[in-house]
């Protein structure tokens, strides 16, 4: 039985074509992408579950609270994570993947294995961070 693909999620496959330059790229980001979304479905279920409400004690209760807080950050860094995804996926299939978008120049491939969805240079990455 076939399913049918979630409009919010690209199909990314052996069907579709991407430059032999950028193949591995494109499955890391792929085997990225998959484990972000298990990660997240997993988050949310926890995020969902009631309140116990009733905690013991102050020590339980406050436990319990910062839980909550830690899976709420992790599902914000999923969504940001998600979202360089598949941006990367999408310079991929527009031709620009591996050059900077600040500088121009082509990102080396071990920054670019390192972090694969990187938009820029290590040079442009640190200029900015500097400026911020």
């Amino acid at each position: 039985m076939k399913t049918k693909a979630s409009p919010s999620k690209p199909r990314i496959g052996p069907v579709e074509k991407v430059p032999r330059k950028w193949a591995a790229h494109f499955r890391a980001l792929g085997r990225l992408r998959e484990r972000i979304l298990q990660e997240r479905s997993e988050h949310r279920v926890a995020a969902a579950e009631p309140e116990k409400g009733h905690a013991a004690d102050w020590v339980e209760a406050a436990s319990e609270k910062a839980e909550r807080e830690i899976v709420a950050a992790e599902l914000g860094e999923e969504e940001r994570e998600l979202g360089e995804i598949e941006a990367a996926i999408e310079r991929i299939r527009r031709g620009t993947y591996g050059v900077c978008e600040a500088t121009g120049k082509p990102i080396p491939a071990a920054r670019l294995r390192a972090l694969p969805w990187t938009r820029y240079t290590l040079e442009a990455a640190s200029a900015m961070e500097r400026r911020r």
